[in-house]
């Protein structure tokens, strides 16, 4: 039968994304120019730049694809390169350059191509390497039927929530995002001069590059989490799930959005008034530590205390944590304190 991945965000959206987002606050206004040449319809201007960027990246996968023995190269090769049949020699082979790398298996598993591949036997290495990672379950999670008859999608529902059922009670969720960037900013040490230095440093923009590609490729698709969990389910065994995996994402969670996404399905199937209240002030605390972090990023000194902290805590909440701190910003949020309501 037929499948469908529920959709991952690409590279360009997330540009825009992360431009906007407190963790890159300090690029904005670098990045401003651009996006105001996009809105403006400046055409020549945005022609130039998205001609001088393919070279750029052309430059890149050239330099790249001469380094076949290098798992990194081949990793950040695969996410450059736009011809599907391509992309995933070069996913397979990072992944085989380094088959005990739980980062590379994610990668693996996530871009499997649900059309042509079977991708079961994508998902179990992974699941082999680290059984106690909910997260590992994830990309199974993704998997949507297309043209199957009305009668049998309550089977795939029922498959969906037998995954968050058996995911539930394990220990941890880990994308590997520290992993994967460190990843790519090795493939990324030693590329050709980049067209903009952000924050005045080549590192930071290194880092800005590679958490790009990471977001753009390996952020799993928490589609699959809501339609099991939220709205709240009708039965007891799937909503107690639900909010165990919810806990768990929140809590161990190794990013922000992990973390919020997790908040929502921990409040949506609380058991009482007490859990959803501890769920929905962890959920204010992450909103706050984007808002502080902003904060952050106008001091002097900002770009040298992230490249120091941001990879110090496997959690990256625990990270911002530390860079807000370093500033002498407090790290949770002022008495009163409320999201504004379109978060």
């Amino acid at each position: 039968m037929n499948a469908l991945r529920l959709p991952r965000m690409r590279a360009l959206s997330v540009l825009v994304l992360l431009a906007g987002t407190a963790l890159v606050a300090p690029v904005h206004a670098q990045l401003a120019p651009l996006l105001r040449a996009h809105a403006s319809a400046d055409l020549a201007t945005l022609s130039a730049r998205q001609a001088a960027v393919q070279r750029w990246l052309q430059q890149l996968a050239v330099q790249l694809a001469h380094q076949p023995d290098d798992a990194n190269a081949q990793l950040l090769l695969g996410m450059l390169t736009s011809a599907q049949d391509r992309r995933q020699v070069y996913f397979a082979r990072a992944h085989a350059l380094a088959p005990q790398s739980p980062a590379l298996a994610w990668m693996y598993a996530e871009t499997c191509d649900y059309e042509q591949d079977h991708c079961a036997q994508r998902f179990q290495p992974l699941q082999q390497l680290a059984p106690d990672n909910a997260a590992a379950w994830l990309p199974e999670l993704a998997i949507i039927p297309t043209g199957a008859p009305a009668r049998l999608l309550p089977g795939f529902a029922a498959q969906r929530a037998r995954i968050i059922e058996q995911i539930a009670a394990k220990p941890r969720f880990d994308t590997y995002r520290i992993a994967l960037i460190h990843r790519l900013l090795a493939a990324l040490h030693g590329a050709p001069a980049s067209l903009v230095l952000l924050q005045g440093s080549a590192a930071f923009t290194r880092w800005f590059m590679a958490t790009t590609f990471y977001t753009a490729w390996a952020t799993p698709p928490f589609q699959g989490v809501a339609l099991a969990c939220e709205p709240r389910p009708a039965d007891t065994r799937l909503r107690q799930a639900c909010y165990r995996l919810g806990e768990t994402m929140a809590l161990r969670g190794d990013t922000p959005m992990a973390n919020l996404i997790g908040s929502s399905v921990a409040i949506a199937n609380a058991p009482d008034a007490g859990a959803r209240k501890a769920a929905q002030a962890r959920r204010r605390e992450l909103l706050w530590l984007n808002d502080a972090l902003q904060q952050a990023g106008k001091q002097p000194g900002f770009t040298a205390r992230f490249l120091a902290l941001w990879d110090r805590d496997p959690r990256e909440a625990d990270d911002v944590r530390a860079i807000i701190a370093a500033a002498g910003l407090p790290t949770t949020p002022r008495p009163g304190w409320q999201p504004p309501a379109r978060r």
